[in-house]
């Protein structure tokens, strides 16, 4: 949970629809980001989100790093189960192949179309890393829309879908578990680091927070679409 422990409720006259809360789930702010990037009505809304969202997903890499990768299970209606390496990668390509080669190139194909925009880091590979992934399911409807392609079958809108519960599962689980290393005490073995290296590291994760902190004012006074 993401909560602001005894703070007041906020509630603003100019946001009449604005709920009286002061926090939710790390789940609810991922999914809310998968979401809006996809149905924002201006493109330049959507890659302001999109930018939040790659910023999350770089948030938690340390944290795999740090554990050696990280398991992670479709929803019930699968069950299967993926690794996320150390490195931040997942083996997508032998994933689809198990499930559909149709949609194996024809994802395949709209991976290549988006490297070739500029949207991924990387081109389609065995391995591909895990906020490539996140972006791509993230955008490929809104993509598709752009070049004025058809809507996408039922069996790869039903995978599509999968995709994103899966990711932002795993998102908000290491968001959780990156603010819990946050906020917990240091251990023995971490006072012994040497303190100008405990002390980079701090600022690295405070100013990953920033991140967040800034798109919550700017959803709160401006809005997302």
């Amino acid at each position: 949970m993401l909560d602001f422990g005894d703070a007041k409720p906020i509630s603003l006259a100019w946001r009449p629809g604005l709920l009286d809360r002061n926090l939710c789930t790390s789940l609810a702010l991922v999914i809310c980001l998968f979401t809006f990037v996809n149905r924002a009505r201006e493109e330049a809304k959507a890659q302001f989100l999109l930018s939040y969202l790659k910023a999350v997903g770089f948030m938690v890499m340390p944290w795999v790093s740090a554990v050696a990768g990280v398991q992670v299970r479709f929803p019930a209606n699968r069950g299967e189960t993926l690794l996320v390496t150390s490195s931040g990668n997942l083996a997508l390509a032998a994933f689809l192949r198990s499930v559909h080669r149709g949609i194996t190139t024809a994802w395949s194909q709209e991976w290549h179309a988006m490297f070739n925009a500029g949207h991924l880091s990387s081109d389609w590979q065995e391995e591909v890393h895990v906020v490539d992934i996140i972006i791509f399911v993230a955008i490929l409807e809104r993509f598709r829309r752009s070049r004025q392609k058809a809507v996408l079958g039922q069996m790869s809108i039903q995978l599509l879908q999968d995709f994103k519960d899966l990711m932002a599962t795993f998102v908000s689980t290491a968001m959780d578990q990156f603010l819990l290393h946050m906020y917990t005490p240091e251990q023995p073995h971490q006072a012994q680091q040497a303190a100008p290296a405990r002390k980079f590291k701090k600022l690295a994760m405070l100013l990953q927070l920033v991140v967040l902190i800034k798109f919550w004012l700017h959803f709160l006074y401006v809005g997302f679409i």
